[in-house]
């Protein structure tokens, strides 16, 4: 299989008043490959959120990338690739939310609390896609019928304060899946769902997968990164300590001691 991303020699940097400069991930090198579910592992803190960040150009400013380049579906896309600043995020605008998405942690923060829920949901299959409002709405609702939210249609006319977090979690998971990126990354996705709807969840990921994306994972459940992931990439303080198919991290773990496997 292609690879969708390519990340070589990433180094990411973050200045502050309090600490100084902190390095989050030190020369990370991954691969993501067309049709390949990889789990990036690790405690808080180890740089995993950072890493994908910096993939989808959404460092804070205070963050840079310091060096390594960050190829996707064949082209650097790093800041350092790009005349100006200007270009760089005029070119990821392009790209992000059709052939590249991001699932954040935090839903809540991603939402704009203004406005409803269906409309965001809308928003970015009418940005990306030929369709009129109408028809936007009605596949919003579609896509949240299919992640198991009952009454769809209700939710959709509900504004994000006015859901719970589960409910909130899968209108982002919506929106991640609405446009079939080529390369989608979600980071901790399963945080408020429970068993039933996270294998569901983990069946539309298996399913963007077969239609040949690559889908990035970070995530702490072991169990479910078993049963879900191709690869599995274990991260700690900033770096990838061990990289393999998930029979070969789980059944032969070389970082045993920094992410203990427990049943």
């Amino acid at each position: 299989m292609a690879s969708v991303l390519e990340i070589k020699d990433l180094t990411v940097k973050y200045h502050t008043e309090e600490n100084g400069t902190v390095t989050a991930d030190r020369a990370v090198c991954l691969n993501a490959e067309a049709g390949r579910i990889t789990g990036i592992i690790g405690f808080s803190g180890s740089g995993k959120t950072s890493l994908m960040l910096a993939v989808m150009g959404l460092l804070p400013k205070e963050a840079e990338i310091e060096s390594g380049t960050v190829k996707f579906q064949g082209t650097d896309i790093t800041v350092s690739a790009f005349p100006d600043l200007l270009a760089h995020d005029t070119f990821m605008s392009g790209i992000r939310g059709k052939d590249m998405c991001m699932i954040f942690q935090n839903p809540m923060s991603y939402f704009d609390p203004t406005v409803k829920i269906g409309a965001q949901i809308a928003e970015v299959l009418r940005n990306h896609r030929k369709c009129g409002w109408f028809e936007s709405r009605r596949m919003a609702a579609e896509m949240l019928a299919a992640l198991n939210v009952p009454d769809a249609k209700k939710v959709c006319r509900r504004y994000p304060i006015e859901v719970n977090g589960g409910l909130l979690q899968k209108a982002a998971i919506a929106i991640g899946l609405a446009n079939k990126p080529k390369l989608l990354i979600a980071d901790e996705p399963f945080s408020a769902l429970d068993a039933e709807n996270t294998a569901l969840v983990c069946e539309r990921f298996e399913e963007l997968k077969d239609q040949g994306s690559a889908v990035i994972v970070i995530l702490h459940d072991l169990c479910t990164a078993e049963r879900l992931c191709d690869d599995i990439a274990v991260m700690n303080n900033g770096e990838i300590v061990e990289l393999g198919t998930a029979a070969e991290v789980m059944n032969n773990p070389i970082s045993v001691g920094i992410y203990k496997r427990t049943d």
